[in-house]
């Protein structure tokens, strides 16, 4: 099999004081280098030029690693085998309370499932309750990362954002952990699920048309107000 070798299309990268609103201390005028492989850059994911090369270097890899696959096989079960599945974080309050919290919060991993499951127990009653299974949101999903799982210091709701997509923008859940209602708002995607809760606010940063984090954001979720 034939080792695939990408194209080559010249194009200028500007580096420097491109956008006057970008501020002052940036090179000016901006230099320009070549870079022939500009054109696999793909934001949307979807080019189809790019993807059928990575086809093609896919099955390549696998073609030249054909005759490797038993020794593959035998470490990643060898690794495994030193790795426990059936396990519990140890259990560490959390919010109002401090170490009196009224509830412990753990982790749980279960052999043969990917993701985690987020639990937490009262330490008054020793019920154990699950907030959110991450293998049943995850079912079904071609692309699923789940990042940032959060429990309000009043211990009324949880949050967490949902990637779909591979674009490390999330979608961000809030849920009433009792009623188990999705609190509705207009806070957008967030770049790396970046994000942090104070009382009744969420402070979340947004990022430039590069997902570079620029601005710090506010949202009230009684007013349901964005504020900058």
């Amino acid at each position: 099999m034939k080792l695939p070798v990408a194209k080559k299309i010249s194009y200028k990268v500007r580096f420097g004081k491109v956008n006057k609103d970008r501020g002052i201390n940036l090179i000016d005028p901006p230099i320009e280098l070549n870079d022939d492989y500009f054109w696999m850059r793909d934001d949307s994911r979807k080019d189809k030029n790019v993807i059928e090369h990575l086809n093609k270097e896919n099955t390549y890899t696998e073609h030249i690693m054909d005759d490797t696959k038993d020794l593959r096989d035998k470490l990643f079960n060898e690794i495994k085998s030193h790795v426990k599945e059936n396990r519990d974080s140890y259990p560490f309050p959390h919010g109002k309370g401090g170490w009196e919290s009224e509830y412990d919060y753990f982790t749980r991993t279960v052999e043969g499932k990917s993701y985690p499951i987020h639990c937490r127990i009262n330490k008054t009653t020793k019920n154990e309750e699950i907030l959110l299974d991450e293998n049943e949101l995850a079912k079904d999903k071609e692309n699923f990362d789940l990042s940032n799982f959060s429990v309000t210091r009043d211990h009324k709701y949880m949050s967490y954002g949902v990637d779909e997509t591979g674009d490390e923008k999330y979608d961000l859940k809030v849920i009433n952990i009792i009623t188990n209602e999705k609190m509705e708002h207009d806070i957008p995607e967030l770049p790396y699920c970046n994000y942090f809760w104070n009382n009744d606010y969420i402070f979340y940063t947004m990022g430039n048309d590069t997902n570079r984090m620029y601005q710090v954001w506010k949202y009230n979720t009684k007013t349901k107000e964005n504020i900058k």
